[in-house]
């Protein structure tokens, strides 16, 4: 829980810092917003701390660079790209894993509330949930066992994961649509 609302807290800072006027205290601001995203993913899944680290270390350089150069309007967009180049990698999705794999294990719950259901749509809704609890458990398998050696192979492995939980949201959420149709129409 704590860590869904830093990311909030952080995605709301970084929205006000990207739609007020750049400056370098801002993008400094997101600079360090950045850092710490990058340390807290790295003490929640250890295995990806190469990747995390590989990423670290390219932003730093690329930071220390824009910090060297001399026109303002310059520094400050390389500031901004090297925010954006972090938030755009692995980065971003794992970040976001443990939200998406939390809203969907909520998914159900807001169809079994509203009243009858018919058993087919029972079943059918119990099959999609079952699914969706045996992709959500190798995912986090998976997220607590893996060693990651490059952002490639972070990159590839996350997008994977998300693409599965989005397939398991979209099964569940077509049935509970399908559902809602039904009692709307009776």
């Amino acid at each position: 829980m704590r860590s869904i609302n830093f990311l909030l807290v952080s995605a709301a800072l970084l929205l006000v810092a990207s739609c007020s006027k750049q400056t370098v205290e801002t993008e400094t601001k997101r600079w360090e917003l950045a850092k710490t995203n990058i340390d807290r993913l790295n003490a929640k899944y250890p295995g990806f701390s190469l990747a995390l680290e590989q990423i670290s270390l390219d932003a730093n350089a690329q930071w220390e660079s824009a910090l060297e150069m001399g026109e303002e309007d310059k520094k400050i967009e390389a500031m901004r790209a090297t925010v954006l180049m972090v938030s755009r990698s692995f980065v971003r999705p794992l970040s976001s894993i443990s939200r998406k794999i939390q809203e969907l294990k909520d998914l159900p719950v807001e169809v079994l509330e509203t009243g009858t259901i018919e058993n087919e749509d029972k079943e059918a809704l119990f099959i999609a949930q079952s699914e969706a609890n045996i992709t959500i458990k190798k995912i986090e398998e998976m997220l607590n066992s893996v060693q990651i050696a490059s952002v490639q192979e972070a990159t590839t492995l996350l997008e994977g994961a998300v693409n599965k939980l989005k397939t398991a949201s979209d099964n569940i959420e077509e049935i509970m649509k399908s559902i809602k149709e039904k009692e709307k129409n009776e």
